[in-house]
Protein backbone atom coordinates (compact mmCIF):
# COMPACT_ATOMS: atom_id res chain seq x y z
CA UNK A 1 0.00 0.00 0.00
CA UNK A 2 3.03 1.95 0.48
CA UNK A 3 4.37 1.74 -2.74
CA UNK A 4 0.92 2.87 -4.14
CA UNK A 5 0.13 5.94 -2.25
CA UNK A 6 3.78 7.26 -3.20
CA UNK A 7 3.16 6.76 -6.48
CA UNK A 8 0.16 8.23 -6.87
CA UNK A 9 1.50 11.26 -4.58
CA UNK A 10 4.06 11.49 -7.43
CA UNK A 11 1.82 11.71 -9.83
CA UNK A 12 -1.29 13.12 -8.78
CA UNK A 13 -1.91 17.29 -9.29
CA UNK A 14 -2.31 19.23 -5.72
CA UNK A 15 -5.92 18.41 -5.21
CA UNK A 16 -5.74 15.07 -6.65
CA UNK A 17 -7.43 12.36 -4.87
CA UNK A 18 -7.40 7.95 -4.58
CA UNK A 19 -10.30 6.43 -2.99
CA UNK A 20 -8.99 2.77 -1.64
CA UNK A 21 -10.81 0.16 -0.01
CA UNK A 22 -8.84 -1.21 2.44
CA UNK A 23 -8.74 -3.49 5.40
CA UNK A 24 -9.96 -1.36 8.36
CA UNK A 25 -7.24 -2.62 10.32
CA UNK A 26 -4.77 -0.82 7.73
CA UNK A 27 -5.14 2.09 9.49
CA UNK A 28 -5.77 1.04 13.07
CA UNK A 29 -2.08 1.98 14.23
CA UNK A 30 -1.36 5.52 14.74
CA UNK A 31 2.12 5.46 13.51
CA UNK A 32 1.00 4.14 10.26
CA UNK A 33 -2.13 6.73 9.90
CA UNK A 34 -0.31 9.81 10.67
CA UNK A 35 2.71 9.02 8.27
CA UNK A 36 0.35 9.01 5.52
CA UNK A 37 -0.96 12.19 7.21
CA UNK A 38 2.08 13.75 6.26
CA UNK A 39 1.70 13.50 2.94
CA UNK A 40 -2.14 13.50 2.59
CA UNK A 41 -5.68 14.10 4.02
CA UNK A 42 -7.43 11.30 4.91
CA UNK A 43 -11.41 10.51 5.00
CA UNK A 44 -12.29 7.18 6.21
CA UNK A 45 -15.99 5.60 6.42
CA UNK A 46 -16.76 2.37 8.07
CA UNK A 47 -18.34 0.13 5.54
CA UNK A 48 -20.96 -2.75 6.52
CA UNK A 49 -19.56 -6.61 6.48
CA UNK A 50 -22.52 -7.74 5.22
CA UNK A 51 -22.10 -6.16 1.66
CA UNK A 52 -18.98 -8.74 1.50
CA UNK A 53 -20.14 -12.38 2.20
CA UNK A 54 -16.88 -14.89 3.68
CA UNK A 55 -14.94 -11.14 4.77
CA UNK A 56 -13.02 -11.88 7.55
CA UNK A 57 -12.25 -8.64 8.34
CA UNK A 58 -14.18 -4.87 8.36
CA UNK A 59 -13.91 -2.70 5.60
CA UNK A 60 -13.12 1.12 5.13
CA UNK A 61 -13.48 3.35 2.20
CA UNK A 62 -10.53 5.59 2.58
CA UNK A 63 -10.05 8.79 0.44
CA UNK A 64 -6.40 10.54 0.40
CA UNK A 65 -6.61 13.86 -0.70
CA UNK A 66 -3.27 15.67 -2.25
CA UNK A 67 -3.87 19.05 -0.31
CA UNK A 68 -2.06 21.13 1.90
CA UNK A 69 -4.82 21.01 5.32
CA UNK A 70 -3.41 17.59 6.11
CA UNK A 71 -6.65 16.84 8.06
CA UNK A 72 -8.34 13.55 9.34
CA UNK A 73 -11.95 12.63 9.03
CA UNK A 74 -13.54 9.54 10.67
CA UNK A 75 -10.41 9.67 12.73
CA UNK A 76 -10.13 10.79 16.35
CA UNK A 77 -6.74 11.03 18.45
CA UNK A 78 -4.15 9.44 16.37
CA UNK A 79 -1.72 12.30 16.69
CA UNK A 80 -2.58 12.38 20.32
CA UNK A 81 -1.59 8.92 20.45
CA UNK A 82 1.61 9.78 19.05
CA UNK A 83 2.20 12.71 21.24
CA UNK A 84 1.55 10.09 23.76
CA UNK A 85 3.43 7.31 22.60
CA UNK A 86 6.30 9.45 22.11
CA UNK A 87 6.75 11.48 25.40
CA UNK A 88 9.56 10.60 27.97
CA UNK A 89 9.08 8.24 30.42
CA UNK A 90 9.08 10.41 33.32
CA UNK A 91 6.27 12.41 32.03
CA UNK A 92 4.07 9.49 31.17
CA UNK A 93 4.64 8.54 34.56
CA UNK A 94 2.76 11.99 35.79
CA UNK A 95 0.44 11.40 33.54
CA UNK A 96 -0.83 8.60 34.02
CA UNK A 97 -0.32 9.44 38.11
CA UNK A 98 -1.82 12.95 37.85
CA UNK A 99 -4.58 13.95 35.33
CA UNK A 100 -3.26 18.11 35.53
CA UNK A 101 -0.51 17.17 33.85
CA UNK A 102 0.81 20.84 32.45
CA UNK A 103 0.59 21.50 36.58
CA UNK A 104 2.84 18.06 36.61
CA UNK A 105 4.99 19.59 34.12
CA UNK A 106 5.08 22.94 35.34
CA UNK A 107 5.80 22.06 38.74
CA UNK A 108 8.16 19.51 37.59
CA UNK A 109 10.57 22.05 36.13
CA UNK A 110 10.12 24.42 38.86
CA UNK A 111 12.04 21.67 41.11
CA UNK A 112 14.47 21.21 38.47
CA UNK A 113 15.18 24.78 38.37
CA UNK A 114 15.42 24.91 41.84
CA UNK A 115 12.15 25.66 42.93
CA UNK A 116 12.33 29.04 41.52
CA UNK A 117 12.80 30.56 37.95
CA UNK A 118 12.41 32.86 34.77
CA UNK A 119 9.65 31.83 32.55
CA UNK A 120 11.87 31.55 30.20
CA UNK A 121 14.04 29.03 32.22
CA UNK A 122 11.08 27.28 32.14
CA UNK A 123 10.16 27.05 28.65
CA UNK A 124 13.53 25.52 28.33
CA UNK A 125 12.53 22.90 30.83
CA UNK A 126 9.47 21.83 29.85
CA UNK A 127 10.23 21.93 25.93
CA UNK A 128 11.90 18.56 25.77
CA UNK A 129 9.27 17.03 28.23
CA UNK A 130 5.78 18.55 26.75
CA UNK A 131 2.74 16.27 27.47
CA UNK A 132 1.58 16.78 24.07
CA UNK A 133 2.18 18.48 20.82
CA UNK A 134 0.04 21.26 21.33
CA UNK A 135 1.79 24.36 18.89
CA UNK A 136 0.31 26.99 22.01
CA UNK A 137 2.40 25.27 24.45
CA UNK A 138 4.24 28.09 25.97
CA UNK A 139 0.89 29.90 26.22
CA UNK A 140 -0.25 26.92 28.17
CA UNK A 141 2.69 26.64 30.45
CA UNK A 142 2.36 30.17 30.90
CA UNK A 143 -1.49 30.23 31.76
CA UNK A 144 -0.33 27.41 34.02
CA UNK A 145 2.58 29.01 35.90
CA UNK A 146 0.21 32.27 36.82
CA UNK A 147 -2.71 30.22 38.09
CA UNK A 148 -1.12 27.64 40.13
CA UNK A 149 1.93 28.73 41.01
CA UNK A 150 3.43 32.39 43.05
CA UNK A 151 4.90 35.05 41.00
CA UNK A 152 8.05 36.57 42.72
CA UNK A 153 9.42 39.16 40.03
CA UNK A 154 8.10 40.23 36.26
CA UNK A 155 7.52 36.79 34.53
CA UNK A 156 9.04 34.67 37.45
CA UNK A 157 7.30 32.20 39.51
CA UNK A 158 8.40 29.35 42.25
CA UNK A 159 6.90 26.59 44.17
CA UNK A 160 4.83 27.32 47.25
CA UNK A 161 6.84 27.83 50.00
Amino acid sequence: MDDLLDTAHRLLPEGGRVGLLLASYSLQTQDRACRYNQNWSLQAEMLPRTLFPGLKHPLSFVLFSKDQRRIMTGMALYHEAVDVASMPDRVAEMLRLNPKTWIAVVRDALDRLGGRARLEDIYAEVAPRRPTGNPAWKEQVRKVAARHFPRVALAEYALAA
